[in-house]
């Protein structure tokens, strides 16, 4: 009964967008919300779905490259696409933002944005900006998320006693009698239920898997990062980079003396690997508070990206700018992707 309303729920939604976009009603509404404001877009995973099945990163952070195409070649159209540097500028020297601004970022520097993102980028000579998360590149290692799942999974795939043991301690042993797809959902959901936790249990979890596994946990291709020489070559094409830390733990977790760690440290490797300091952080999860902030300006960013939605003025905390996340639940068509822009669901 939820899917069927929750079906129904979205394609009134989509009538909605449609009707709207194509009497161009959502067109007048943008020439008035975004009457010198800008927005950012906030990216993660751009994967076709044959990949999509091999990966554990939730579906909320995923578009399909054919989709993503169709949305930049719509924000070249409509909004005037600017580079992290020019953004910044506005907020540096008070300039208000020629309507209808725009910046694309991506969050984690996943592989894929390289092999899916940086064509279309490059054939729309759009700019763009990539948040690197220090510790993920060129080390083997993957977000607890991504590890996690990967380890139930494999887990699942042995008859070793303490598999069983382990998996019916946490809640899936009923997984070993799902269909590949439902075994997926199934952990993904898992995951999403350990969030909350502090991270000695999270890594717990993991080093359990790891222990059963016998350190043989296969991550394979497709949840993996960007390497520097692809950074290095993306740089060169008109993509810029920024520090999202080096742990991706949620910076308001850490003391200050961890926080300043992360953020020196993040930018200082970018500079020596890319020749270039990054102006920019986004932080881990989006979440920042005062001393976050304080210690992003006092380590040399000029701007601060959090997850939160809004529109975005010169005039607002340049250490805590709104974004608007992108998927393909929310944004599967050019109206609908207008309506998120504008706010209007």
């Amino acid at each position: 009964m939820r899917k069927i309303l929750s079906l129904c729920k979205f394609q009134i939604k989509n009538a909605l967008a449609f009707l709207l976009y194509y009497t161009g009603i959502l067109f007048l509404l943008k020439r008035f919300r975004l009457k010198n404001k800008a927005v950012v877009l906030m990216y993660h995973r751009i994967l076709p779905n044959l990949d999509r099945a091999k990966s554990f990163s939730q579906s909320t952070i995923m578009v399909d490259p054919i989709r993503f195409e169709r949305q930049i070649a719509f924000l070249t159209k409509h909004f005037s696409l600017v580079d992290v540097g020019t953004f910044a500028r506005h907020f540096c020297e008070s300039i208000p933002f020629a309507s209808a601004t725009c910046l694309i970022t991506f969050d984690d520097a996943w592989q894929d944005n390289y092999q899916y993102a940086f064509p279309i980028l490059q054939k729309y000579r759009a700019p763009a900006l990539i948040f690197v998360p220090i510790n993920y590149i060129e080390t083997g290692k993957l977000f607890w998320q991504e590890s996690m799942g990967h380890g139930f999974y494999q887990l699942l795939q042995t008859t070793n006693p303490n598999s069983a043991a382990f998996l019916h301690q946490q809640g899936l042993k009923h997984c070993f009698n799902l269909s590949e797809q439902e075994k997926i959902h199934c952990i993904i959901e898992k995951v999403r239920a350990c969030k909350p936790l502090p991270y000695e249990e999270i890594d717990n979890i993991i080093r359990q898997q790891k222990t059963i596994l016998g350190e043989s946990i296969d991550y394979g291709q497709v949840d993996t990062y960007l390497d520097w020489a692809h950074m290095q070559q993306m740089q060169n094409g008109g993509i810029a980079f920024g520090s999202h830390a080096c742990s991706h733990r949620v910076l308001t977790r850490l003391s200050t003396q961890e926080v300043t760690r992360e953020l020196s440290e993040s930018k200082q490797k970018i500079s020596s690997a890319l020749g270039v300091a990054p102006i920019a952080i986004a932080y881990p999860n989006g979440d920042n508070n005062d001393e976050v902030r304080k210690v992003a300006a006092s380590t040399g960013y000029q701007i601060g990206f959090g997850t939160e939605y809004g529109l975005v003025s010169h005039n607002d905390n340049r250490f805590n700018v709104k974004r608007i996340n992108m998927n393909d639940r929310t944004v599967s068509s050019n109206p609908l992707l207008l309506m998120a822009i504008l706010g209007l669901f």
